[in-house]
């Protein structure tokens, strides 16, 4: 190109130039044009942010609330700080924000609150995974000898006005020092900060107890996997939750939180508070574990889960779980009368149920009354003690038949499997009917008032132990 067509081009390409700004027209600014505006207004100071694992979300004022803007008003530090938005473009992945400050004024440390207030806006930042992480502060970058911060393999990030681009599949490093925001900034430096994240102190459940996996929305966890992190509240505490998991399992069942893998001890430290925790490592979390057994069953914890219970025991597909002992303490309970009876599952657990109240009264008919009825070939009833049971019976004036009145049971089918059953307390018994006795109390006799269809109490050599303490008393 010869010197006089570069100097018609040159020319030309003035000429347009003025005509665009006759006209109104703008053109890109260079690098330079922005140091030079930048300069002019004092705010030469670049702090360029990297989120790594985190991402920016930037507010313009157009999108605050007046309320919002009333308490900028009052920012001491709002006009020494000019946005980013309108001297260097946005990063396309939300990684990267340069903002630049007034020579000798302070930089904001961005957080996750909508506190970092600018003149055209705010910007926050948050963890990719906001709900387990948060930010543990601001570092200096490590940069190489030519001051470009470097990505952890090593490689430059190379300061562009441009793009800003910032690779997301790798993270910038760090030095390990923190930034301190209240020292003022000096002119002429570009600072490089990074987002460090932590963890969010939780409380781990794992899974545990007998069974070797459960199925929740089609999704399967093994003995010991993670089924819950759960996040302290911003009370600073972990309330009990029903259940470790928000889904229902489809085959297994929920018993209770334990201490121990191996579940022997009960957890009772709720509500778990932070103040206890502040200073656990985030990486290794306190850890308490979750008892599921396989099937369905439903879980005795309390009097009246006793009462439900036997309101239920005659289903034979119902399986109960005995968590602990259980003082019912002179809760009342009707009895089994007729053909009714135990047909239900009870792990017992060597648990005891005590102070249990039982009544029961004849209208007319009933073959029978007692405490478990008639025992059905479906019942499985293993480990439990009923202690200090009292049976309170009456034999009405109008009863047709003479009934049977029973401590324990009125009968038991074969197949019934019963074992390690104790059964102890009273039985009082007031007969108004005209004929004046119960057909197996009759003439007063003792020896056939435990367990119904025997001749005697002393044939029956099952899984249900009477105690010698227990009495019976005829009114």
């Amino acid at each position: 190109m010869t010197k006089k067509l570069r100097l018609v081009l040159i020319a030309v390409f003035a000429f347009i130039a003025c005509a665009c700004l006759f006209a109104g027209c703008t053109l890109k600014p260079s690098l330079k044009d922005v140091l030079d505006d930048l300069d002019s207004k004092g705010a030469v100071v670049a702090v360029t942010y990297f989120a790594n694992d985190g991402n920016f979300n930037d507010k313009s004022d157009k999108d605050k609330t007046d309320s919002d803007k009333d308490g900028e008003e009052g920012d001491e530090n709002s006009d020494s700080q000019s946005s980013s938005s309108s001297n260097a473009p946005k990063n396309n992945n939300g990684k990267v924000r340069t903002i630049h400050y007034k020579v000798g004024s302070k930089a904001i440390c961005i957080d996750s609150q909508d506190n970092s207030s600018f003149e055209s806006g705010s910007i926050t930042v948050a963890a990719t995974d906001s709900s387990r992480y948060e930010l543990a502060g601001w570092y200096v970058a490590e940069v190489d000898s030519n001051g470009n911060p470097l990505y952890e393999d090593g490689t430059p990030y190379e300061f562009s006005y441009d793009t800003q681009y910032f690779d997301s599949s790798k993270k910038i490093k760090h030095t390990g020092e923190l930034f301190d925001f209240s020292t003022a900034l000096e002119k002429g430096r570009h600072y490089y900060l990074v987002a460090e994240w932590r963890k969010i102190q939780t409380v781990q459940v794992l899974l545990a107890g007998e069974a070797s996996s459960i199925t929740v929305a089609g999704k399967t966890y093994n003995k010991g996997d993670l089924l819950n992190d759960i996040a302290f509240q911003s009370n600073g505490m972990i309330p009990k939750p029903n259940n470790p998991l928000t889904g229902t399992v489809t085959n297994a069942t929920f018993i209770e939180f334990y201490s121990d893998e191996d579940c022997t001890q009960l957890f009772e430290g709720w509500p778990i508070q932070f103040a206890d925790h502040k200073d656990d490592d985030p990486e290794n979390p306190f850890t308490i574990y979750a008892k599921y057994i396989e099937g369905i069953w439903t879980v005795v914890k309390n009097a009246g889960d006793v009462s439900s219970m036997f309101r239920n025991a005659d289903t034979y597909t119902n399986q109960y779980y005995i968590l602990n002992d259980i003082d019912c303490n002179g809760r009342a309970i009707d009895a089994f009368t007729g053909d009714n009876g135990f047909a239900c599952t009870i792990r017992g657990n060597s648990c005891t149920i005590s102070n249990l109240k039982v009544s029961g009264s004849y209208r007319g008919n009933q073959l029978s009354i007692s405490f478990f009825g008639a025992i059905k070939s479906s019942a499985k009833i293993s480990g439990l003690t009923f202690e200090n049971v009292t049976q309170v019976y009456t034999v009405n004036a109008n009863t047709t038949i003479n009934p049977g009145i029973f401590f324990a049971f009125s009968s038991i089918d074969e197949g019934a499997n019963i074992d390690g059953v104790v059964l102890s307390g009273s039985m009082e018994v007031t007969i108004n009917a005209s004929n004046g006795y119960v057909k197996n109390l009759a003439g007063g006799a003792t020896n056939n008032w435990k367990f119904g269809g025997y001749t005697d109490d002393s044939e029956y050599s099952g899984g249900i132990t009477v105690t010698s303490n227990s009495s019976l008393t005829i009114k």
